[in-house]
């Protein structure tokens, strides 16, 4: 009896997306709406290869909807485009409702001012010696980076 391929592979977690890219002029944007999802073929894959791993991507746009593949099997689920134009309402509760962690009820307010307390004690770890200018540009771009996709689509909400 032949073993398959997957049984001798050292990749044993693959990630999903269950839309096909058509490749017959449509735009980028087209290609994220026009071909269907396929998430049977996702759920095909997880039921016939249980010694692998499988993470979906693809279509998934609230908590609810990540724990409804979790629960029809799914190892793992990407957020990408929902968790990318609305942050703060897809992100600041998925930790309780997907993993049960205690919930938060910080507001973007509050988190913040916390990012700013790291923001100054990242800039603190040089002693006493102060940093240069060119350290301070580089910490405060790594900083604003990530308060971009924290506050994407809700500028003027505290």
């Amino acid at each position: 009896c032949a073993l398959p391929i997957s049984s001798t592979s050292p990749t044993k977690h693959f990630i999903i997306h269950s839309r096909k890219a058509l490749l017959n002029g449509i735009s980028p944007a087209e290609n994220r709406t026009i071909p269907p999802l396929k998430y049977e073929y996702f759920y095909g894959l997880v039921r016939d290869f249980p010694d692998l791993t499988f993470t979906i991507n693809g279509g998934i746009n609230s908590v609810e909807e990540v724990n409804a593949a979790l629960k029809k099997g799914a190892h793992g689920v990407m957020v990408g485009r929902a968790a990318y134009n609305n942050p703060w309402q897809l992100l600041r509760h998925v930790d309780s409702a997907v993993y049960g962690a205690p919930p938060s009820d910080l507001t973007r307010r509050q988190v913040l001012e916390k990012y700013i307390e790291y923001g100054d004690s990242a800039l603190g770890t040089n002693g006493n010696n102060r940093p240069n200018v060119r350290d301070i540009v580089k910490v405060s771009q790594i900083c604003l980076s990530y308060l971009t996709c924290l506050l994407v689509v809700e500028i003027g909400r505290a």
